[in-house]
């Protein structure tokens, strides 16, 4: 799913690992700054607006979004048959992504916990400059 990333890594005998400061802008996790986030009612330009709806309810998302991942076994292998009175997708698994950007498939993490901690600690070093 992630694009993978070439760097040279430095590792001394002592097990001490050396990337570069590209290196973390590659791997760091991406925090937009809050002057590009959309911000309901305001433009662009911070100029007040009236929403379209007039009586919006703000959308509350679940703590886990589930997606499952199917395959249609008919288009698959070409079979023709009654899509009316029987479905052929198999289900091969359920991508599930938490509200912290957690995302998993089948329960196993799409992320090493070590490529997440290094995303943040990059993110942190980068936040200093």
């Amino acid at each position: 799913m992630a694009a993978g990333v070439h760097a040279e890594v430095k590792s001394t005998e002592d097990g001490i690992v050396t990337i570069e400061e590209e290196d973390c802008r590659r791997l760091m996790v991406h925090h937009p700054s809050d002057d590009v986030a959309y911000t309901p009612g305001v433009t662009k330009r911070g100029k007040k607006v009236v929403p379209a709806d007039l009586n919006a309810q703000p959308i509350v998302l679940p703590e886990i979004i589930r997606i499952p991942i199917t395959v249609d076994m008919f288009e698959r292998y070409n079979i023709p048959a009654n899509k009316t009175n029987f479905e052929a997708n198999a289900e091969i698994g359920v991508i599930e992504v938490h509200k912290n950007g957690d995302a998993f498939f089948n329960g196993q993490r799409l992320q090493s916990e070590e490529q997440r901690e290094l995303s943040l600690k990059c993110q942190e070093i980068l936040d200093r400059e």
